[in-house]
């Protein structure tokens, strides 16, 4: 079974808030990962492993009760696929930031990066290794001689509003497909003014812009 849609995403959750049974619902074949945010800024994050969306829909719910959040960034994990350090370039080219998710696997343990995470972070995929690798306390050509190896994890993206009601929507590397249809014109003058309004707000005054 693939991930639920959206307004079935949406109404499960429903359910769960309600302390209403969901049923069983087949696991997923990869990670669910989930960030709670609060106006935009992360408050909480948790991975569930064996994919169960019950679970993590429970564990978000109470989460969410007790952090104030209002929105859940949630990544669906499809099922994982081995890749070889050998092959780590081609796996996992710049153009899949965002899209898929990384795991970095030796001994029997497996570190986990979701592509919202990568968004977030502004962080590539060789650094995300670089950096689990720091933690570990060995460098590549020790991770290779040991059996290390990467997952790559195809994940698909839905941010859940909590308020003023539930509703789900698949995102595109961290933001919303809109279709040229849509595209109107006052909506255009939105974009050209919100981009404006940032670049101003971020300018300093050497002519310098704040990037992260």
């Amino acid at each position: 079974m693939g991930a639920p849609h959206d307004a079935m995403l949406a109404r499960l959750l429903r359910e769960v808030r309600a302390g209403r049974a969901i049923g069983r619902i087949p696991p997923l074949p990869g990670p669910i990962h989930v960030t709670l945010r609060d106006r935009g800024r992360a408050c909480a994050t948790f991975w569930q492993p064996d994919g169960q969306i019950g679970t993590a829909l429970a564990a978000a719910v109470k989460l969410a009760g007790r952090e104030g959040a209002d929105t859940l960034q949630v990544d669906l994990g499809g099922a994982p696929e081995r890749v070889a350090p050998t092959d780590f370039r081609s796996a996992f080219p710049n153009a899949a930031r965002g899209i898929v998710g990384l795991g970095v696997a030796l001994d029997g343990t497996t570190t986990w990066f979701a592509p919202s995470q990568m968004i977030a972070t502004n962080r590539s995929f060789l650094r995300l290794v670089d950096l689990e690798l720091a933690r570990r306390g060995i460098d590549a050509g020790t991770f290779a001689a040991r059996g290390g190896h990467f997952l790559r994890l195809p994940a698909r993206q839905v941010l859940i509003r909590l308020a003023p009601e539930v509703e789900a929507t698949t995102l595109v590397r961290g933001g919303r497909l809109v279709r040229p249809e849509a595209c109107t014109p006052s909506m255009i003058q939105d974009m050209i003014e919100g981009m404006a309004g940032w670049m101003r707000a971020n300018l300093r005054a050497d002519g310098r812009m704040t990037y992260k």
